[in-house]
C-alpha cells in the first residue's frame, strides 16, 4: 500500500508540473524536463507515469510528437492543442514533413479557430516590411491550396517559396508585399501554387 500511495503522489506531482509549465511557457514540457523537475533520471520511468496519467484520463499525448501533451481536466487550458514549429520554408509537401518540424508548442483551440491543421513558421525574409511584418515574426499557417484576393499566403512560383499577399486580375496573378491594389508588384511570370494561408501573425518585440 505504501508503494501505491507513493506512486500516486508522484503522478500528481508530474501532473501539477505539466499544468504549471503549460501556463508559464504556453507549450508542454519534454520528458527530460519532467524528469528533472520531479527527480526521475530514467526517461522510461517518466514515460510510465505519463502512460498512467493518460490511462486515467488526465492527459492526452500524441506519440508521433515529442512535446504533445494536453491536459484533460476541467480547466480553461484543457482545450490546448499541439502546434508544430517548422524549421524553415521548403517547396511543396516538404514544408509540412516530419523532417521539417523543429519543435511542438501548445495553444488554446479558440485562438486557432476551426482550422484542422495549424503550423508555426518564422517569416523567412523582409519582403513584408511595408505591411508591418518583419523577418523572424512568427506566422500561424494552415495548409490550403486556394486563396482569395489579399489573403496572406505561402506560395510557390519561379522556383521560389514566398510569403506574400495574393491577388489576381485580368493581367495575371500577383504575390505582393502589401494588401493594396496599387502595389507596384509585377504579375508573376510563371504559375503560382498556393501551399498555405497565414491565419495570424505574432510580432516579435
Amino acid at each position: 500500500m505504501r508503494k501505491t500511495r507513493k506512486s500516486s503522489d508522484r503522478q500528481k506531482e508530474i501532473f501539477q508540473f505539466i499544468k504549471a509549465f503549460l501556463l508559464e511557457k504556453g507549450y508542454p514540457p519534454s520528458v527530460r524536463e519532467i524528469g528533472e523537475a520531479v527527480g526521475l533520471k530514467s526517461s522510461s520511468t517518466v514515460h510510465g507515469y505519463l502512460s498512467r496519467l493518460e490511462a486515467n484520463g488526465m492527459i492526452k499525448r500524441d506519440p508521433t510528437k515529442p512535446r504533445a501533451i494536453d491536459i484533460l481536466d476541467e480547466r480553461p487550458w484543457r482545450q490546448n492543442v499541439p502546434v508544430p514549429m517548422l524549421m524553415g520554408i521548403h517547396k511543396g509537401a516538404a514544408l509540412f514533413s516530419e523532417r521539417n518540424i523543429r519543435d511542438v508548442y501548445s495553444f488554446p483551440q479558440d485562438m486557432l479557430g476551426t482550422h484542422k491543421k495549424t503550423y508555426l513558421l518564422h517569416m523567412p525574409d523582409d519582403g513584408l516590411q511595408q505591411a508591418g511584418i518583419a523577418e523572424g515574426d512568427v506566422l500561424f499557417i494552415t495548409p490550403q491550396e486556394f486563396a482569395n484576393d489579399f489573403d496572406l499566403v505561402v506560395a510557390e512560383t519561379e522556383g521560389r517559396t514566398l510569403v506574400r499577399y495574393f491577388r489576381q486580375d485580368e493581367d495575371g496573378t500577383y504575390l505582393q508585399s502589401t494588401a493594396e491594389t496599387a502595389d507596384s508588384t509585377e504579375p508573376c511570370k510563371n504559375a503560382v501554387t498556393i501551399v498555405a494561408r497565414v491565419i495570424s501573425v505574432y510580432h516579435r518585440i
